[in-house]
């Protein structure tokens, strides 16, 4: 009854409170950035068994240590919102994720094709900040536009949460191995 069924694949998402980013952090019901790269890495564990596991951290540590930044410019959105998924509320408005609220388009005015090709135009134009671009833990951090903006106030802004889970992360697998 306390655990989740054999068969069931599960994962624990920072996001979830992500609306509470405006309180002070000790009244956030989030975990401290370093207990939850802590969770994160059982969870990896157990998800992936320890032999893959290790093969995934070795990859990780091998990638942030051979990173080369490239020209520090904003960023794109990589994710799939707005680009091969979206989400439409009940009240029929079309985004590009369950957090961001913005871009949002009618879908019962506008039809499924236009609201489709707004959200896809609008999501091209979201720039995501210029140190993670150039950030040697980009390719396995969680930053998108959303928590950006959530945690900064921009979607161009730096979530230090975030930085510091994932560099939490990085430290983590390192002692794994």
């Amino acid at each position: 009854p306390n655990s989740i069924p054999l068969g069931y694949d599960s994962e624990a998402n920072w996001f979830i409170t992500i609306r509470e980013r405006r309180k002070s952090f000790d009244l956030q019901v989030r975990l401290h950035p370093k207990d939850a790269a802590k969770a994160h890495i059982r969870m990896l564990e157990e998800k992936l068994g320890r032999e893959e596991f290790i093969k995934s951290a070795i990859g990780t540590i091998e990638e942030a240590e051979h990173f080369v930044p490239g020209e520090e410019k904003p960023g794109c959105m990589s994710c799939y919102a707005g680009r091969c998924s979206f989400t439409i509320n009940w009240q029929g408005e079309m985004r590009p994720c369950v957090i961001l609220s913005t871009p949002s388009i009618s879908v019962f005015e506008e039809g499924f094709e236009k609201a489709w090709n707004y959200i896809v135009g609008e999501v091209e134009k979201i720039r995501l900040s210029s140190k993670c671009t150039v950030c040697n833990m980009r390719s396995f951090c969680q930053v998108c536009g959303a928590s950006a903006l959530y945690e900064t106030g921009f979607c161009e802004g730096t979530p230090e949460y975030l930085c510091e889970y994932t560099k939490e992360i990085l430290d983590l697998l390192k002692k794994c191995i």
